[in-house]
């Protein structure tokens, strides 16, 4: 039992040289890494911003390191995926307080042709003593509980309506097909002068069926950034 626990401590103590390591070495890089095989170059930029001084490098096992002039620290956010799409990161005043935020959007390849997208908010303050990091984290679940209070789905024989106020659209669906769920997945994020816009696709699960179809239309709102919540806007088709 002494030898288990032993391990344990030293694996936890080679994993935080290791975080610490690649933050230090971040830190202290000023030319780009170029991308390439993990095995010669295992922190790779994977965005940056010159004209604010910042970059981010992706670490191989999870997680990035986000570096503001002369401070870096790390994150566990996604970056990796099957398809090769680096992060878009976008530094602006968001929240209308004449101080910028990060934002950073992930992509994120769910398989079968379907996507989705992560998204943060990072704000970095400077004080005197210390640099301090917040994240703010976009939350599909607690956003996808909003959008369906104003969403509405109904199915009339082989026909299925969907209602934003007094918006209505509907879909024809196969006659053999039967519907389990109707919800909204698959989030994905623009930028347009400072306002974020976020899309979800309406998704159809039916009774046969472990990956749901997505309809051909889409859901979208403004998104709000204030005091660190999202708060939704102008849900639309």
């Amino acid at each position: 039992m002494r030898n288990i626990k032993k391990v344990f401590v030293l694996i936890l103590c080679i994993c935080c040289f290791t975080v610490f390591t690649i933050i230090t070495i971040a830190a202290q890089k000023n030319e780009k890494v170029e991308q390439g095989d993990f095995n010669e170059n295992p922190l790779p930029e994977i965005a940056n911003l010159d004209q604010y001084a910042i970059k981010i490098y992706g670490v191989k096992s999870s997680g990035v390191v986000v570096c503001f002039e002369k401070e870096s620290k790390f994150f566990e956010w996604n970056w990796q995926n099957s398809i090769g799409e680096l992060p878009v990161i976008v530094f602006e005043d968001f929240n209308h307080d004449d101080k910028k935020e990060l934002c950073y959007i992930a992509n994120l390849y769910q398989g079968n042709g379907t996507s989705s997208q992560e998204l943060h908010l990072l704000e970095i303050e400077k004080t005197e003593e210390d640099t301090l990091w917040t994240d703010y984290t976009f939350s599909e679940n607690t956003t996808k509980e909003q959008l369906l209070k104003k969403v509405h789905f109904s199915q009339y024989n082989h026909t299925i309506l969907i209602r934003i106020n007094d918006d209505v659209r509907d879909i024809n669906i196969p006659f053999q097909n039967q519907i389990d769920n109707i919800t909204l997945l698959y989030p994905a994020f623009e930028i347009n002068n400072n306002q974020i816009k976020v899309t979800f696709e309406i998704a159809v699960f039916y009774d046969d069926k472990v990956i749901p179809d997505t309809l051909e239309y889409q859901v979208a709102a403004n998104i709000i950034y204030q005091n660190g919540t999202y708060q939704l806007d102008n849900i639309h088709f």
